[in-house]
């Protein structure tokens, strides 16, 4: 081979090893944009679904809020304390009552057992979880309402005194004198 043809021959794998060069540079260049338009496409559409199933989770939230301000237009919430005149005192918070006419009585059903009987005067608590009035000790049941920082006795049977959102009853094992 003449030293020209070798010289020559050198001269044309320039230009075709920069072609060469330039092709696998555009291949991989077209197959990373592939990728990353691929992963963009799945990204905007986990997107779309996050942002769907959050507007749902909003909506189904306003529905709870809706409902629950609706059924909370319905009930009220009150505390009953229940003193035993022992030192022993248990006390019921947000209790929740349901009805037309949310009664002293109702509230007192709803945290103990009652055992009453129906009077001139309306209902007369006998015993409360098992406590009984005692004509011989002169102990018995009376309820008191929380007014004005204190409670003070009311002198209403408790199936006649309707309450209000946010009351606080107490009953107390209180001796009485005649």
């Amino acid at each position: 081979m003449k030293e020209r043809d070798v010289k020559n021959t050198h001269k044309s794998w320039g230009p075709t090893l920069l072609i060469i060069i330039l092709l696998v540079w555009a291949v991989f260049a077209s197959m990373e944009a592939a990728l990353y338009y691929n992963e963009a496409t799945s990204s905007r559409r986990e997107i779309e679904e996050l942002s769907k199933r959050l507007q749902e989770a909003i909506g189904a939230k306003e529905g709870i809020e809706a409902e629950y301000a609706r059924l909370r237009n319905n009930i009220l919430l009150v505390s009953v304390l229940l003193d035993y005149g022992n030192g022993t005192v248990q006390c019921h918070e947000n209790v929740a009552l349901w009805s037309q006419k949310p009664t002293v009585f109702l509230a007192l059903l709803s945290v103990a057992s009652v055992e009453f009987k129906y009077g001139t005067y309306g209902i007369w608590i006998e015993s409360i979880n098992g406590v009984r009035n005692s004509e011989a000790t002169g102990q018995y049941w009376l309820w008191y309402l929380y007014q004005n920082g204190t409670f003070e006795i009311v002198w209403k049977s408790v199936d006649a005194y309707v309450l209000h959102d946010g009351d606080i009853i107490s009953f107390n094992y209180t001796k009485i004198s005649f």
